[in-house]
């Protein structure tokens, strides 16, 4: 009768049971293989996930750009409104409420090229 027990010698596993130590081997070549497809798939989602995100702050940062582009425009518009209509609008109220609003959003510098590469 063989035995089925495993034990280490110089370094190397060892058992009676020639057929117990195939399927063990057999095993830890397939985990590998598997690991390796496992490893690869994250990688690759994690390159699309690190592209989605490069999009997204290039268009954060297009509407960031462009609503401030929008507010110079609007004090650019109002020099030729008359000061009667600048005062019932607020029109300073207004501008200094928008420029609050980009100062909250936190515009950060962007690092590298716009396209993120």
């Amino acid at each position: 009768m063989t035995s089925d027990r495993l034990k280490i010698e110089n370094g190397e596993l060892r058992t009676e049971n020639a057929q117990l130590l195939k399927q063990l081997q057999e095993g830890i070549e397939c985990d590998h293989t598997e690991l390796d497809n496992t490893i690869a798939e994250q990688a690759a989602y994690i390159k699309k996930v690190q592209q989605q995100n490069r999009q997204k702050v290039d268009r954060i940062f297009a509407l960031v750009e462009g609503y401030q582009e929008a507010i110079e425009d609007i004090q650019s518009w109002a020099a030729y409104a008359t000061d009667y209509f600048q005062h019932k609008h607020d029109l300073k109220g207004c501008i200094a409420r928008h420029q609050q609003i980009l100062k909250k959003g936190g515009m950060p510098k962007r690092e590298g090229p716009p396209d993120g590469k």
